[in-house]
């Protein structure tokens, strides 16, 4: 109360009436129907999205090759950033330079023809490249798969690129 006996707290009258009519026991409608179905909608869409983005693996420090037919043309300390998402996998080699070369192995093959790693194609830096393995010790291509053997990814100029994470 003020100075004259004036009341400064009023309600507005609209929402005096409905406090009133919920006080009575008459219930409100809470939920507008085409809310519920929009929310419902939004968070299906949100769900969705957020299960079609890549999930990174926390980076490791590893060994990057680099061949040149059966030439080692670079050898060298690396980072390799990898995960997967949405059909596929990839791996970034980080090289010392600050060069960056990313590897991508597809899981999406609408014909089904996988290989033994659950892939069918592979890219690196956005080229079509083939996956074979090097010996870790001998660094030859090795056709019999052995876990000391490392990933190679082949382009079709001859150039290869293989990791080994430590």
């Amino acid at each position: 109360m003020t100075k004259g006996g004036r009341n400064n707290n009023r309600a507005h009258p609209g929402i005096l009436s409905k406090a009133k009519s919920v006080a009575k026991g008459n219930s409100m409608k809470l939920f507008n129907p085409f809310t519920t179905i929009g929310f419902s909608i939004l968070t299906v869409s949100l769900s969705w999205i957020s299960s079609v983005e890549a999930r990174p693996y926390p980076d490791t420090v590893g060994v990057c090759y680099s061949f040149q037919g059966d030439d080692i043309e670079r050898l060298e300390p690396c980072v390799i950033s990898s995960g997967s998402g949405a059909g596929a996998q990839y791996a970034s080699l980080n090289w010392l330079d600050g060069q960056t070369t990313t590897i991508e192995m597809s899981a999406y093959c609408p014909n089904q023809d996988w290989d033994e790693n659950g892939f069918c194609s592979y890219f690196v830096n956005g080229e079509v490249a083939e996956a074979y393995e090097r010996d870790v010790f001998w660094m030859e291509s090795n056709s019999d798969s052995d876990d000391e053997d490392m990933p190679c990814y082949r382009l079709s100029s001859q150039l290869s690129y293989c990791y080994r994470k430590n």
